[in-house]
């Protein structure tokens, strides 16, 4: 599809094992929203192609939404810039090669403190954000809503985990009202200005009929899915795949298990969803902090380098969806508009344009209610640029 020129945008006392799985890849359609949604993205902003800690400047991988868009300037005579055109939507946020997801399985729960207490304050010292699944009686019980509010206000993503953890939900839908309904329930009353948009099971064990429930309640995504890579065009949201950390057998990459799963994510160009629980301690699945610490290092440079997007699980469902319905945005001179409805609408994040600009300019500032959004220049006239889907113009300028 082509672009025309103009825009508006917009943890528990026992640990979470797992049923197994194979490796492979998954394909996800999308629903509503629990709760509201969340315009924009809570990544990292576009890594400088100078910065210190990049070693080579990626292109990013392949396009989802292809062709471009171009007009004449039409607001009575030839932009400072040139002829703009939007070239297309990248896969990933930022141009990268691929997605990274990391989940803390068991928040609130009895001796996982160490997710409030060394996670989340690792990864906000590197700019990073995770998803927290909070196991929402313990969060009840011990009182925990601030700290898992200041999380979500940071912009992890809280998640849905169960009521209690009980082993057995799936097989059992006599307690799906406690531990899926009531658990939706009282956490979208008790988190302050996010959606309950993503649920995980206790021990990884689901069947389609406790899906199709989940489904039912309007969550986004859900873990149900294989061990393995997502593709970049999974289409069903409902089984996303992952890999866990743990002791033998949790993971289908035995050797180097953390940087392995993000090798893979990178040769295949889809999103890998990392499975982990507390940090130190003997409770199931605990990775050390310096490994765990050595890995978000990793990570950060991966980003730096380009080649890893890192966000929470659903934000890149909505990338994902986005960037099928959104197409491009329609281009007038140097302004872009999108018209968000629909399914863009229902996904509506921030995507990350693939810009020609015909001057060849140094640098642009590109500014959007208001808001100068990421941009970098990634050679010959082409630049990243952040735009929110259901935004207002997004306006590009020389820098």
């Amino acid at each position: 599809m082509v672009a025309t020129v103009g825009i508006a945008l917009a943890a528990t006392v026992h640990g979470c094992g797992d049923d197994g799985g194979s490796a492979g890849t998954s394909s996800s359609g999308g629903t509503g929203s629990n709760a509201g949604s969340e315009a924009s993205g809570n990544s990292p902003s576009i890594p400088s192609a100078t910065s210190a800690n990049s070693g080579a400047t990626s292109t990013g991988g392949s396009a989802g939404t292809n062709g471009a868009t171009t007009q004449a300037d039409t607001t009575g005579g030839a932009s400072s810039l040139g002829r703009v055109t939007v070239q297309e939507v990248t896969t990933w946020r930022n141009g990268a090669v691929a997605a990274y997801s990391i989940i803390h399985d068991d928040a609130c729960g009895y001796g996982l403190d160490s997710l409030f207490d060394v996670a989340d304050p690792a990864l906000r010292e590197r700019g990073l954000h995770a998803g927290f699944g909070v196991i929402v009686s313990n969060c009840e019980e011990r009182e925990l809503w601030n700290p898992v509010n200041a999380m979500a206000e940071y912009g992890h993503e809280i998640i849905n985990h169960s009521w209690s953890h009980a082993a057995g939900i799936p097989d059992d839908p006599a307690v799906w009202p406690t531990e899926i309904e009531m658990s939706t329930t009282v956490l979208a009353k008790n988190l302050r200005g996010q959606a309950v948009d993503f649920f995980i099971f206790p021990y990884d064990a689901f069947n389609d009929a406790v899906v199709a429930e989940l489904e039912a309640l309007d969550y986004l995504g859900v873990r149900a899915g294989t061990r393995g890579v997502n593709d970049a065009e999974f289409v069903d949201d409902m089984r996303i795949m992952f890999d866990a950390y743990g002791p033998d057998g949790a993971s289908i990459y035995p050797d180097d298990t953390m940087a392995a799963y993000l090798d893979a994510a990178e040769a295949s160009g889809g999103w890998a969803l990392r499975e982990l629980h507390g940090i130190d301690g003997d409770l199931w699945g605990a990775i050390p902090a310096a490994d765990y610490l050595a890995h978000l290092d990793d990570v950060a440079a991966r980003i730096g380098r380009g080649t890893i997007w890192m966000d929470t699980p659903t934000q890149v469902v909505r990338y994902r969806h986005a960037r099928a319905a959104c197409g491009l945005p329609t281009v007038s001179g140097s302004a872009l508009t999108y018209e968000a409805q629909g399914e863009c609408l229902t996904f509506a994040t921030t995507v990350t344009l693939r810009v020609l600009v015909e001057s060849d300019p140094g640098g642009v500032v590109a500014e959007q209610d208001g808001v100068v959004m990421p941009s970098r220049k990634v050679g010959g006239g082409e630049f990243y640029v952040d735009m929110a889907v259901d935004g207002g113009a997004l306006v590009l300028a020389e820098r």
